[in-house]
């Protein structure tokens, strides 16, 4: 098999919004365990599954740190692409990624909005919690089928954050939340997408819906619910340049995101996703 590489690097600008650091590694961290079980489900769905010997060539569009691009790479027989905007999180995730002798993996620095993007040439074509952060979501599905082979599957997962609920109630989990959906900085971003997803789909005449779901994870491990406290930390001081919060106030919604945290009687939802199976046609 073909050794790892990153490729088609110039000329291409660095857009995701969130900074690469410690804490958002540990945030995707924890985005990949909280999601994995209905990921895996609906790619096994699209026909992966390390039970699955037939060489298949997949792509995961917006791969960031290349959690799944890993796991893809660990179920599939054949050729795994993962391709990303942003250069910093493809150089984590090619040293993170190895080929091995079942599997060849490839990583390349690609605009989904852009027109060179590969044709017809994958079985499965992945893609979750991309299109909420783009201008023109359209664009990016036309895209995904476009690189799709014909009967080939794509799955989606988009975002539903409207809802959010905590048991016992602590006003200031919502406050976090509210600030993360205020700030507007150098980035459009529809938090809702899922919403509005299958009707987007429903545009293109050569996709074909075979499988959705809304899932809706609750948190209730120290672990998983330390992602309230990485939004603040993440993007806190940008909440207090922004006027959006005082640095006093964010000290003190830092210090009750640990209790949540760290209270083995409390219970939170992060958000929701709708997932889809969709085969071009």
């Amino acid at each position: 098999m073909p050794a790892m590489t990153v490729s088609n690097v110039a000329g291409k600008e660095n857009k995701y919004f969130i900074p690469s650091s410690v804490e958002e590694s540990e945030r995707l961290s924890i985005l990949h365990e909280v999601f994995i079980e209905p990921t895996t489900r609906f790619l096994n769905l699209a026909g992966i599954s390390s039970s699955n010997l037939a060489p298949i060539s997949v792509v995961d569009v917006g791969c960031g740190t290349g959690q799944m691009t890993k796991w893809l790479s660990d179920n599939v027989h054949g050729y795994v692409l993962g391709i990303d905007n942003d250069m910093q999180q493809l150089c984590k995730a090619s040293a993170n990624v190895k080929s091995t002798d079942l599997c060849a993996v490839k990583f390349d620095c690609l605009n989904i909005l852009s027109d060179d993007q590969p044709n017809q040439q994958f079985d499965v074509v992945y893609c979750r919690f991309l299109l909420h952060h783009l201008s023109d979501p359209l664009k990016a599905i036309e895209n995904l089928l476009r690189m799709t082979k014909t009967n080939g599957k794509i799955i989606i997962g988009e975002p539903v954050m409207h809802g959010r609920w905590i048991y016992p109630d602590y006003d200031e989990y919502h406050e976090i939340y509210n600030l993360h959906l205020k700030n507007q900085s150098n980035h459009i971003w529809d938090p809702n997408y899922g919403m509005r997803l299958l009707s987007d789909i429903a545009k293109f005449s050569n996709a074909v819906v075979r499988a959705h779901e809304h899932f809706r994870p609750i948190l209730y491990t120290e672990k998983t619910k330390r992602h309230h406290l990485l939004v603040l930390e993440i993007f806190g001081s940008e909440f207090v340049k922004k006027g959006l919060i005082s640095s006093s106030r964010l000290i003190d919604l830092r210090a009750k995101s640990m209790d949540i945290a760290k209270n083995n009687m409390c219970y939170t939802d992060l958000f929701g996703v709708v997932f889809v199976c969709i085969q071009k046609i």
